[in-house]
């Protein structure tokens, strides 16, 4: 039995209000369906064209990604319009179509390690190794992240982004966008806005090189003030 699991929900056009019932899998099996992953990092895979007028339509549906080949095997991202009660009865139904569709390769740890996305972090979140993010066994990048914090200058964070290269991985900026939204959450604007200061930089790096990103940021005197949450 395919692991991957599609449903046929009924939709209604925007557009012409015309009714279909497209394919959209709401659990993907990375390893089986490959084409599926690719839909989730294009950002696609509950856009539906309406065959009556062909308007694209985004379908609000639960999402789970089993990656058996990973360390964190589910990823889950809940409907966004979903309430808290309605994403906890989402993932057991997923679990428990997980399960009967596993079989004997079922295991009660893959409750246990789940990370969850949001719908706009799926895109990044896909093709990154979710065990270096929070939550994790790796410790790698939120060692890195901590020594990040604690420069003072952009000369040391130059240094510290050339000693430690997992700062240019897409976990990286991952990071940096979940502690910016907590602290717009908190209304932590100083915080958040140096979230957004620091994930430039990285992105910067990867685009232009490291030279490069820090080059722009240098104002000579060898002690260029990096911004601080705690100025």
């Amino acid at each position: 039995m395919s692991v991957s699991l599609p449903q046929y929900p009924s939709v209604t056009c925007v557009n012409c209000v015309g009714t279909f019932a497209p394919e959209l899998y709401v659990i993907v099996d990375v390893t089986e369906r490959p084409d599926l992953l690719k839909a989730i990092r294009d950002d696609i895979l509950h856009c539906v064209l309406c065959p009556h007028c062909s308007t694209v339509i985004a379908v609000g549906l639960p999402l789970m990604v089993y990656r058996p080949q990973e360390s964190v095997r589910i990823l889950y991202s809940p409907w966004p319009d979903a309430t808290p009660a309605q994403q906890h009865e989402h993932l057991d139904a997923l679990f428990a179509h997980l399960r009967r569709r596993l079989g004997r390769r079922w295991n009660d740890g893959l409750t246990r390690r789940i990370f969850l996305a949001e719908r706009s972090e799926l895109p990044v979140v896909g093709a990154c190794d979710l065990d270096l993010l929070p939550g994790g066994g790796d410790q790698t990048l939120r060692d890195a992240m901590l020594k990040f914090f604690g420069c003072r200058t952009w000369e040391q964070a130059r240094a510290l982004v050339q000693a430690q290269p997992v700062l240019l991985r897409p976990e990286a900026a991952v990071f940096l966008r979940r502690k910016g939204v907590t602290a717009r959450n908190r209304r932590d604007l100083r915080t958040s806005q140096v979230m957004d200061d620091y994930l430039a930089v990285l992105e910067d790096c990867v685009s232009q090189g490291v030279d490069a990103a820090f080059a722009a940021r240098l104002d000579g005197s060898g002690q260029t003030r990096m911004p601080d949450v705690l100025e």
